[in-house]
């Protein structure tokens, strides 16, 4: 081997014992942690919201007694929630024009609200045939005149930023 091919490997050998030296031992691997959660009070704690979703509406009046609706569309606190019509639980039946009334589980306040009526065809709801004119305070209404099928629904609002609608299915017979 010639003396120039010996220095070139000599300082290959050199570069590579100096780099390896410089780059030191390799730490072993550190398990992972969880992030530790921000404290439970100051800046950028969360704010816990009483009330996420709207309170139960429960309907009554009907023979077979009272009925939690379901809930539809609504916006809460910040939370929304869209949804198309429902025909609503199988919830009673009633006679014509017999008066109804919609109660809240918690009650969430002062509330305005209008009621609509949509006869069932096969299961399905079909257009709007009678509607309240949008009152405040207590929720009280008619069923209607026709017997058929019916799907009721509810469209409340309780104060900036609460809205809500829900939803029952009743029958009206004579």
């Amino acid at each position: 081997m010639s003396a120039h091919a010996v220095s070139v490997r000599v300082t290959v050998l050199a570069v590579l014992l100096v780099t390896l030296a410089a780059c030191g031992p390799v730490p072993p691997p550190t398990p992972a942690t969880e992030p530790t959660p921000p404290p439970a009070s100051g800046p950028g704690a969360p704010t816990p919201i009483p009330d996420a979703q709207p309170p139960d509406a429960i309907l009554s009046g009907l023979i077979e007694g009272n009925v939690v609706g379901d809930l539809g569309t609504y916006s809460w606190d910040g939370f929304v929630s869209d949804a198309p019509w429902l025909t609503g639980p199988a919830g009673g039946s009633t006679t014509p024009v017999r008066h109804l009334a919609v109660s809240f589980r918690p009650t969430p306040g002062d509330v305005t609200w209008h009621v609509e009526w949509v006869r069932l065809a096969g299961g399905r709801p079909g257009n709007t045939v009678t509607s309240t004119v949008p009152a405040f305070g207590p929720v009280r209404f008619d069923a209607p005149a026709a017997t058929g099928d019916w799907s009721v629904g509810l469209f409340a609002r309780f104060g900036a930023g609460r809205d809500a609608a829900w939803f029952w299915r009743v029958e009206v017979a004579p």
